[in-house]
């Protein structure tokens, strides 16, 4: 619903700079190049407590291990992951293994363009997460720069997300037209 203004609307969606070097600490601080992880978004919190239409009765608009297992097995089984969650302690249950790397102590603003520093990414059925994997501009660990394969070649970024979004216990899309070409749906 903005085609033909991607370029714009990632032009006004940049971080401050005082983002953009947190995130690059971050960064520098993981366990090995975001290039060689998955960021993996969970939401809890309120959305256990969603009703209506589209929520399951028994979690609301939480997603179930059953997603995150078929959205990970989209990138090899080694790959390691980085949790991004309002509740990381929970959150770890809906994964079928371990994170290597928890993001904690981040303001929302640096978490949304760190997960967005990730070339693969998994999304839940959040406006936080989807932002993130739109907006995405991987980047290189060592340089703090965008990864890139050659010099006029950007990596490909591959985004999972949850098929209808947040209308996925029904089977129907909603919000409407949220889904993004090139993304996988699961």
């Amino acid at each position: 619903y903005f085609s033909g203004w991607e370029h714009r609307i990632r032009k006004w969606y940049h971080p401050p700079d005082a983002v953009s070097r947190k995130v690059s600490d971050a960064i520098s601080r993981l366990p090995c190049s975001p290039a060689d992880m998955v960021a993996v978004h969970i939401r809890l919190g309120d959305y256990r407590l969603q009703g209506g239409r589209y929520a399951d009765p028994r979690n609301g608009w939480v997603l179930s291990r059953d997603y995150y297992e078929a959205a990970l097995s989209v990138f090899p089984e080694k790959t390691p992951i980085a949790l991004f969650s309002d509740e990381a302690s929970d959150a770890i249950s809906l994964l079928p293994r371990a994170p290597g790397w928890i993001s904690h102590g981040n303001d929302a603003l640096t978490d949304l363009f760190l997960m967005g520093a990730f070339p693969k990414i998994v999304i839940a059925n959040s406006s936080f997460s989807w932002w993130a994997a739109w907006l995405n501009q991987p980047i290189s660990q060592s340089a703090n720069q965008p990864i890139s394969q050659s010099a006029n070649q950007p990596i490909n970024k591959i985004v999972v997300a949850p098929k209808y979004h947040a209308g996925r216990h029904l089977g129907c899309w909603f919000p409407k037209d949220i889904s993004v070409d090139g993304w996988s749906y699961v």
